[in-house]
């Protein structure tokens, strides 16, 4: 048996360079998050951390051109205020915010739900609050300056939702409809990896854990498009691939407060919309504001995603991990 393994596994992967290769993709994995936190999860060093999180040289110049990417796209605008002031036309969204209310509204995103959130798995693994944001700035700095992806493309979301399997991906979907033709975009794409004439079909199907998750999406997208206001789709979580979130009550109760402002992109852009637009009232904030406020979670109408049907008291925390899946430009 041995000798069959020997017999599959490639001339590189028994070489040095692999070895390094398969040390660098299984702490990438621990550290970011792509691994089922069923897996056994093994304490790290900082610096091991730290040098799997910046990476290669080559992951490090994809890092600084997306942070490139981002931040021109905040300067230029790239019509994200057309998008949103057309999502207030609609009565989606409460008001749009500006460009200061949404940057800042990011920062709270990630300090009081993607952080917190992910704060067990990231105990077991030795990785304490101010390591997290080392990794995170070291590993995917892009993420600090959209962490909800409003700098994105329409093509950028779609191919974020089929390459990341969401046990929710309420967020995404609302993200593609203030897009003219998002959904339909999701769609077409679908039906494209379904019957196998998408470029990547076989590897995203591979990629998937879910046999329906395209299938589930495109029939949504399908709807929506057409008018309809079905309730977005959530896929079942199988045993252990939830990490249950840990802290004192009220800790606990500011993350639900947390889960309940920015894991829907409606309630996202109306907690933004509501915040200061001074942008020195907005940096004091920052610096003094510890938790999710407790008149943070908005009053929402129906919209994409969220049909009268699907009332807001019935969604929980996202799962623990220890960063959010960025949508990589």
């Amino acid at each position: 048996m041995a000798a069959a393994r020997d017999t599959n596994t490639s001339p590189r992967a028994r070489t040095g360079l692999g070895q390094v290769a398969r040390w660098y993709e299984e702490r990438r994995d621990e550290i970011f998050g792509r691994r089922s936190p069923s897996l056994e999860v093994l304490r790290r060093s900082p610096a091991e951390y730290v040098v799997v999180a910046l990476g290669t040289p080559r992951d490090v110049a994809t890092a600084v051109r997306r942070v490139i990417t981002v931040g021109s796209r905040w300067v230029r605008d790239d019509g994200i205020h057309a998008r949103l002031a057309r999502c207030h036309d609609q009565g989606w969204i409460p008001g749009v915010p500006t460009r200061a209310q949404l940057i800042f509204g990011g920062a709270d995103m990630i300090r009081f739900l993607f952080e917190p959130g992910g704060r067990s798995l990231n105990r077991a693994r030795g990785i304490d609050r101010r390591l997290y944001y080392v990794l995170l700035t070291l590993g995917d700095p892009a993420t600090l300056l959209d962490p909800g992806g409003m700098t994105a493309t329409r093509d950028e979301v779609v191919l974020h939702v089929l390459e990341n399997f969401h046990f929710s991906p309420v967020y995404d979907l609302q993200l593609l409809a203030t897009f003219e033709g998002g959904l339909a975009a999701l769609a077409e794409a679908c039906t494209q990896v379904l019957d196998g004439t998408h470029e990547r079909a076989t590897a995203l199907r591979a990629r998937i854990p879910e046999d329906d998750y395209f299938e589930t999406l495109r029939r949504y997208a399908l709807e929506a498009s057409a008018g309809r206001r079905p309730a977005a789709p959530r896929f079942p979580c199988r045993e252990g691939e939830i990490s249950a979130p840990s802290g004192t009550p009220e800790e606990l109760a500011a993350l639900q407060r947390a889960a309940q402002t920015f894991t829907e992109l409606w309630a996202f852009l109306a907690y933004c919309s509501a915040l200061p637009t001074d942008p020195l009232e907005l940096a004091r904030r920052l610096h003094t504001l510890r938790a999710c406020p407790v008149d943070a979670v908005p009053t929402l109408a129906a919209a994409p995603g969220r049909p009268p049907s699907d009332p807001r008291s019935e969604r929980r925390p996202a799962p623990a991990s220890t960063t959010r899946s960025p949508r990589k430009p």
